[in-house]
């Protein structure tokens, strides 16, 4: 979500000129109108920003400049009242300067971090409102407070640019992987399992201290023997799938035995297939499950009824400290 607190300069000027100072902004007539460093100082100020932020002082004279010149004195006296002329509003009846003057700002390529600098309270706002009004009940608050505070915090420390942000939504690219991966998400998350290793995940490992583990290998892609229940089978060794997947002929055997079942069934959640297509799966969390000489627990299975190979993705391999993939011999190492 990309929030912008376009520049409001909201100025009302007590009289038409006092004395000279570096320059004057002026009606269409030539009438002195206000110092141009009395503008800037106000448009600094309108961005909370000093003379000491070169950038932002570029912006209000290139401001200063597209409104110098621009309205006729009968506009301004149009747009005085008690000998104070409000130029918000006069800059506002005119939708041509407004967007000219706002050029100024955008043309910058810097306007989400000027706002996480300048407005970070009005930015924090903004990303807690759009992500309760459009995804409500899903999301958790708390969570949510976390993730917009960790997301201007990002932009600040990396100083992300408006072309950086515009690929936010690229999972490809290096701003999603900042955002999400540092950030997290704000939603509720039924299952409550890190996918990613730490200190505690690897007590759901039990077993040997290593492993070496027989593979296939097969059109350019490794299997691996898994056993869940009675259910031996031949798994897809994905390291970029997120969890394990499953097709509806196992989720069914492995309901028979009563491995799955609505004790431990955690929801429906959706995933990205390797195609690109969004898949609404069933999820389950399960123990016991063998893989070469070790015993996982803790482990989330996704039920889909579209799939057809079973998939091993990384929460399982991500309990492990190391693994590693010897295609020389083979071999599927796995180091609790």
């Amino acid at each position: 979500m990309r929030a912008i607190v376009f520049v409001s300069i909201v100025l009302v000027i007590s009289s038409f000129k006092t004395f000279a100072q570096d320059g004057y902004i002026r009606s269409t007539q030539g009438s002195e109108i206000i110092y141009k460093r009395t503008y800037v100082t106000n448009c600094l100020n309108s961005m909370n920003k000093d003379r000491s932020d070169k950038e932002a002082v570029n912006i209000c004279e290139c401001m200063a400049d597209k409104l110098d010149g621009h309205f006729s004195s009968k506009d301004y006296v149009k747009y005085s009242f008690n000998g104070s002329i409000n130029l918000s509003e006069l800059i506002n009846s005119d939708t041509v300067l407004k967007k000219q003057m706002e050029e100024c700002y955008t043309s910058t390529n810097k306007t989400l971090l000027m706002n996480a600098e300048g407005f970070q309270q009005k930015i924090l706002t903004k990303c807690y409102d759009f992500y309760l009004e459009k995804y409500g009940v899903k999301v958790d608050k708390d969570r949510l407070r976390t993730f917009c505070q960790c997301q201007v915090d990002l932009i600040k420390s990396k100083k992300i640019t408006d072309s950086d942000f515009e690929n936010i939504n690229n999972p490809n690219s290096l701003t999603y992987y900042q955002f999400y991966y540092n950030c997290n998400h704000p939603f509720i998350d039924k299952d409550s399992i890190d996918r990613n290793w730490n200190v505690f995940i690897k007590n759901d490992v039990d077993g040997p201290e290593a492993d070496t583990i027989k593979i296939l290998n097969f059109k350019g892609m490794t299997f691996v023997k898994i056993k869940i229940g009675n259910n031996k089978q031949v798994w897809l060794f994905d390291s970029g799938a997120s969890d394990l997947l499953i097709n509806k002929e196992t989720e069914e055997e492995l309901k028979k035995q009563g491995i799955i079942n609505k004790d431990n069934f955690l929801g429906i959640s959706e995933y990205e297939m390797a195609n690109g297509t969004i898949d609404s799966c069933r999820t389950y969390r399960i123990n016991n499950l063998q893989i070469g000489h070790f015993k996982v627990n803790n482990v989330i299975v996704a039920a889909s009824d579209k799939a057809k190979k079973l998939i091993l993705g990384r929460s399982v391999m991500n309990k492990f400290t190391r693994w590693t993939l010897n295609n020389e011999n083979s071999t599927l190492i796995f180091t609790k």
